[in-house]
């Protein structure tokens, strides 16, 4: 246990080094210690609580190794939250030289980094800070320890408090030594910028006095340098690019920042945010009502707003105006009904409007876009019909294509389609195809930073002068293969067009088209075209 002895002789170690920071660097030369940075005021609160554990035998070795390290970090915390430089000397073994320089340097560059931020702006100061450590390896052999170990932490700044910041974060390395009971650190080691830019030994009080000056020669002196760059417009220029592609990478690779609501919302679902993909507008269609050979995009909408209103989000009387989208990779796979998409990181969508969150859901992303509520909730199971009944209440059975088409055989449809593309007619041949066949444009080859590609893809019908249908057979061998109210035909065309040269030419391909009834109003659709049966 650590006695009462050992917490007087802490106490008279920290005693000493605050005498000995305030007194000249050649007064105590011959001590052969580095002079202590800044005047820290010791938390005696935290200090009593972490020799209550240390003396607590409930309590095991490994916990008492942990809580030394825990309080190290919320001691900085603490100071950051504060203000004011608070003291953690009494965690280190101070009776050891090497010990007693690895807690200089680590109190003279907290010193450094507060005097730092303090000048530049005191907003940028904590707020509140959720400490979370990772601890990898935990080992004992006897009187010493190791132990690897991230400090996790969500943050957030006082300039910016709706935001929060949970890492990169650095593993550190401790060594640690049993002194009368307490575990003390012996050794930190960590790999991170700050501690690289600043090496042990360096003078933190002349670096924390200077501060200010140094600061403003510097930015007079590099911004006569940046003014004299940017008067050549070609330096200019890969200036601006360079600085646009740091700031791409420190937003999608370093900083992981998000929303505090965002992180409520989907914490109350059990979904836990990995990093932020992207935050963009995007104007809501004006209605979910989809007309004959348009892109989905309303479908799209219409589909996730059912999804949304599974935990009570229905954005719909939102539409016509302008949302905010936030996209987030989660830590959490897609539930197991979602196969074969099951065990792929999820993505959620946060929709906000003027800062409130007016709809939720979860995302696939590329490929294959509609995924399931927040509660883990598919199509069906919310609306109680499937793909088929629930698209008849968003297509518009008035429209003068929707009513030409419903009226056609399957035949007659295949035809409509090639005569469509022999015309140029991109938006006919499109309403020959199911709703839900034209929402697999919606993601196939999309950029994942986004929520759905913006167009159908490009068709080049350019140098085509005509689409002959040779041949057209059903394929009734094939009922039992396929989905019940499916049918396939297989479909030979000659292509007619112009090549390169401006000569005419011939080209004879073989399709297998697929029909169904996706609704009873909506007539044969085609729910795709493949080379093979």
């Amino acid at each position: 246990m650590c006695n009462s002895r050992f917490a007087i002789r802490i106490f008279l170690i920290l005693f000493i080094g605050i005498l000995l920071s305030t007194l000249p660097v050649s007064a105590i030369a011959q001590t052969k210690q580095t002079q202590l940075a800044g005047a820290a005021i010791f938390p005696g609160e935290k200090f009593e609580e972490w020799l209550k554990t240390q003396n607590d035998s409930a309590t095991g070795e490994r916990g008492k190794i942990i809580n030394t390290v825990n309080t190290f970090f919320i001691i900085k915390y603490e100071s950051w939250l504060k203000e004011k430089l608070l003291d953690f000397g009494f965690l280190f073994n101070q009776t050891d030289s090497a010990a007693f320089e690895d807690y200089a340097y680590e109190r003279g560059l907290l010193h450094l980094m507060l005097t730092s931020w303090l000048y530049s702006n005191s907003k940028t100061l904590l707020n509140h800070y959720d400490y979370d450590p990772t601890f990898g390896e935990v080992s004992i052999s006897k009187n010493n320890a190791k132990v690897t170990m991230k400090p996790s932490t969500v943050v957030i700044f006082r300039d910016n408090p709706k935001n929060v910041y949970d890492g990169p974060w650095t593993e550190h390395a401790f060594e640690l030594v049993n002194q009368n009971g307490c575990w003390l650190i012996q050794s930190i080691r960590c790999d991170d910028p700050t501690h690289n830019i600043h090496p042990r030994g360096s003078d933190f009080n002349k670096l924390a006095a200077t501060l200010n000056k140094r600061t403003e020669a510097y930015s007079a002196k590099e911004k006569a340098r940046f003014a004299e760059l940017l008067s050549d417009p070609r330096v200019a220029s890969r200036v601006l690019q360079r600085l646009t592609g740091v700031a791409r990478y420190f937003s999608t690779n370093k900083c992981r920042t998000y929303e505090i609501e965002a992180k409520k919302l989907l914490n109350s679902f059990n979904w836990t945010i990995s990093s932020e993909i992207n935050s963009f507008a995007v104007k809501l269609p004006p209605n979910l009502i989809h007309d004959a050979g348009e892109y989905p995009t309303k479908i799209y909408w219409a589909y996730n707003n059912e999804l949304s209103k599974s935990i009570g989000l229905d954005f719909s009387k939102f539409l016509g105006t302008e949302v905010r989208i936030e996209i987030y990779y989660l830590n959490e796979p897609l539930p197991e009904f979602l196969k074969p998409q099951f065990g792929q990181k999820a993505r959620g969508v946060i929709i906000k409007s003027e800062g409130r969150i007016i709809g939720a859901y979860i995302h696939k992303g590329r490929h294959s876009s509609f995924a399931c509520s927040l509660d883990r909730k598919g199509l069906k199971e919310i609306t109680n019909k499937d793909w088929d009944e629930w698209i008849d209440a968003y297509i518009n059975y008035d429209n003068p294509i929707e009513i030409m088409l419903s009226k056609m055989s399957t035949e007659e449809v295949i035809s409509a389609y090639y005569g469509a593309l022999s015309r140029k007619d991109i938006k006919l041949s499109r309403a020959c195809f199911t709703r839900k066949e034209l929402c697999s444009d919606l993601s196939t080859s999309m950029d994942n930073s986004y929520l759905y590609n913006e167009n159908f893809p490009d068709v080049n019908l350019e140098n085509v002068n005509n689409i002959i249908i040779v041949s057209l057979k059903e394929l009734k061998h094939l009922a039992k293969i396929n989905q019940p109210g499916e049918v396939e035909y297989e479909v030979k065309i000659e292509t007619y067009f112009t090549d390169n040269l401006m000569v005419l030419k011939k080209r004879e391909t073989t399709g297998y088209v697929i029909l169904k009834r996706e609704t009873a109003r909506g007539g044969w659709r085609m729910g795709g075209i493949g080379t093979g049966p």
